[in-house]
């Protein structure tokens, strides 16, 4: 179920991630190839609930505050001071969340309201529960 979780009161925001591109070129193509990840950290009580499926379940991205996104760009930072940044949690109560149509298509939704609006799905059992529900098809 597609879920739009965001700060309270902080409309923009940064996860923080990792980069590289290979300083060899594609072969055929001459490209210099690039690949990213963001980081993730064990779920709070609330992103739990939400991320309860599929391989990756109980994981939810590495949220911070604004001055530990202004740390985590900081150029040689120790191996300490990384890891007290990646092991920050944001408490629960510090994330808003709703039920979406969809986050990953440009699929209109049948409400006609905007992707980030809550959607009100049929039969969707409360945060937290084990109940089966049937998902319609997004794509």
């Amino acid at each position: 179920m597609p879920y739009l979780v965001h700060y309270v009161d902080r409309p923009l925001f940064c996860l923080p991630g990792l980069y590289y591109y290979s300083p060899i070129p594609d072969p055929e193509t001459g490209e210099v190839k690039g690949t990213f990840t963001v980081i993730t950290r064990a779920a709070n009580s609330v992103m739990k609930q939400i991320h309860n499926g599929g391989p990756n379940a109980g994981r939810m991205p590495l949220f911070l505050t604004k001055e530990l996104e202004q740390q985590w760009l900081q150029p040689g930072l120790t191996d300490e001071e990384l890891q007290e940044i990646m092991n920050f949690e944001m408490p629960s109560e510090n994330l808003e969340y709703w039920p979406v149509y969809t986050i990953r298509t440009t699929k209109a939704r049948p409400d006609n309201k905007l992707r980030n609006e809550p959607f009100e799905w049929a039969n969707l059992p409360p945060l937290g529960s084990d109940e089966p529900f049937q998902q319609t098809a997004l794509f």
